[in-house]
């Protein structure tokens, strides 16, 4: 007969999702690097939506970007600054992306000009500009 701390400790083990890899060995789920992906979709554009979209809405305001859900990756990957010799976002390399010295006002250190962004507005908590340093670290995949 089984004790009852070792059925509980079975019990757990059971309830962990397994991944397989070719080579038949198994990690749990939580530990893969996908479950830390940071999506564009998910998480950055509803960022850019709320505190960014509501100026640069056509591309054709300051900095000539359109953040709205539907132009801000293509406004932004791989896109020169308009102030800057930097990328806008160069995946992989976010101290590199102008975009993030933009959002926490180090733009001049940068060789950028301007405002910090959101322009007249209080800035970006620490868990939004996370989110968008990881997805830019983790190579700005438009996932």
């Amino acid at each position: 007969m089984m004790r009852p701390q070792l059925l509980g400790l079975l019990g757990i083990a059971l309830a962990i999702p397994l991944a397989q890899f070719a080579d038949g060995s198994e990690t749990p789920v939580a530990t893969t690097a996908a479950a830390d992906e940071v999506s564009f979709k998910k998480k950055v554009v509803p960022i850019l939506k709320r505190r960014c979209a509501v100026c640069h809405i056509t591309g054709n305001e300051p900095g000539n970007m359109a953040l709205t859900p539907n132009g801000a990756y293509d406004s932004l990957v791989n896109q020169d600054s308009v102030q800057s010799d930097l990328l806008r976002v160069k995946p992989g390399a976010a101290n590199e992306s102008y975009i993030v010295h933009k959002l926490k006002g180090s733009q001049a250190q940068a060789g950028g000009l301007g405002d910090r962004m959101p322009y007249m507005a209080p800035p970006l908590s620490s868990t939004q500009l996370q989110l968008i340093t990881t997805w830019i670290n983790q190579g700005a995949q438009n996932n």
